[in-house]
C-alpha cells in the first residue's frame, strides 16, 4: 500500500485564506474534517498517512510536501468550489498537466464515488484549464489529484458532503488503497 499524503484545502494556512465562506462555514473547516475521515479510514486499512498541519502557512505547507514526497506516494488535496450562482453544483478533479495513467485512474475512481453519492461530474482538468493556470502543488513528485468535492455555496452539495462524509471518505480511502 502506498503512503498517502493528504492536504485539506484552506485549513492549514493560519487563517490567511479560509477559502470559500458561506455564513460562518469555511471551506477549510469542511475539508479538514473530510481529510481527517479519509486519513482515519486509510489507516484502518493499514496505510500510512501524512497530513498537513493546521499551524503552517501556505509556503511552509508546500515546502513540507516538496521535501517528503516520493514518486510512489499518493497525494490528494480536498477543496470546495464557490460561485455567486447558488445553483452551481457538482465536483471537479484536477490532475497534473502530463497526468500519468494512474493519476487519471484515481481521478475517475474518485469521481465515480462522488457520483454514487449524488454529485454531478463537472470536469477533470489540468492546471492550464483552470483560472489560475498553474498549481504548484501538482508539480511535485508522486501520484496527485486535487478534488473539488462540490460547491460550498450550494445548499444541496454542502449538505451531501457533510451528511455523507464518512461513507464518501471511506470509499475514497478504499480506492486509494488499491492504486
Amino acid at each position: 500500500m502506498r503512503r498517502l499524503i493528504l492536504e485539506a484545502g484552506h485549513s492549514s494556512v493560519k487563517g490567511q485564506d479560509p477559502g470559500a465562506v458561506v455564513g460562518d462555514i469555511t471551506e477549510g473547516s469542511i475539508t479538514y474534517l473530510f481529510e481527517e475521515e479519509v486519513a482515519r479510514r486509510y489507516e484502518l486499512l493499514g496505510g500510512i498517512v501524512v497530513r498537513d498541519k493546521k499551524d503552517t502557512n501556505l509556503a511552509q505547507l508546500l515546502n513540507n510536501i516538496k521535501n517528503i514526497v516520493t514518486a510512489r506516494d499518493v497525494e490528494v488535496s480536498f477543496h470546495l468550489d464557490a460561485a455567486a450562482n447558488k445553483t452551481a453544483h457538482g465536483h471537479t478533479l484536477i490532475v497534473p498537466e502530463h497526468a500519468s495513467p494512474t493519476e487519471i485512474l484515481l481521478a475517475h475512481a474518485i469521481s465515480d464515488i462522488l457520483i454514487k453519492y449524488g454529485s454531478t461530474a463537472r470536469a477533470t482538468l489540468v492546471p492550464s484549464q483552470t483560472p489560475r493556470k498553474r498549481l504548484g502543488w501538482l508539480e511535485q513528485a508522486g501520484i496527485k489529484v486535487l478534488v473539488e468535492l462540490g460547491f460550498l455555496t450550494n445548499d444541496i452539495d454542502r449538505a451531501r458532503i457533510k451528511g455523507q462524509m464518512t461513507a464518501i471518505a471511506g470509499e475514497i480511502a478504499n480506492a486509494i488503497s488499491v492504486i
